[in-house]
């Protein structure tokens, strides 16, 4: 968010990324005299792989998981994935796989 008031400029962000990842745009820079962002994850312990690589992963671990005879459950936020569990099958579903 961008706030001007008498000449000054103030901007406000949440999340941010800095590539495009499909779901959030990447981070546009925007000239202003203060920026006020959260940043739950800004600390230079958090290293994020590639985002090709999260969702290979994730395709990978998908296939897997159904190979097993279970059920890949995803729990997420609708902006981003929180964690995943595996749940075993009903014996009912897993003979439809």
């Amino acid at each position: 968010m961008r706030l001007e008031y008498q000449g000054e400029i103030w901007v406000f962000s949440g999340d941010y990324k800095l590539t495009n990842d499909g779901l959030s745009g990447e981070f546009e820079p925007v000239k202003c005299h203060t920026f006020i962002t959260e940043s739950t994850f800004g600390l230079p312990i958090y290293k994020w792989k590639p985002q090709q690589q999260i969702y290979d992963e994730i395709r990978n671990w998908i296939r897997d998981t159904h190979s097993k005879g279970k059920i890949p459950v995803i729990n997420c936020r609708p902006e981003r994935i929180i964690w995943a569990k595996v749940c075993a099958a009903p014996a009912a579903l897993r003979s439809r796989a």
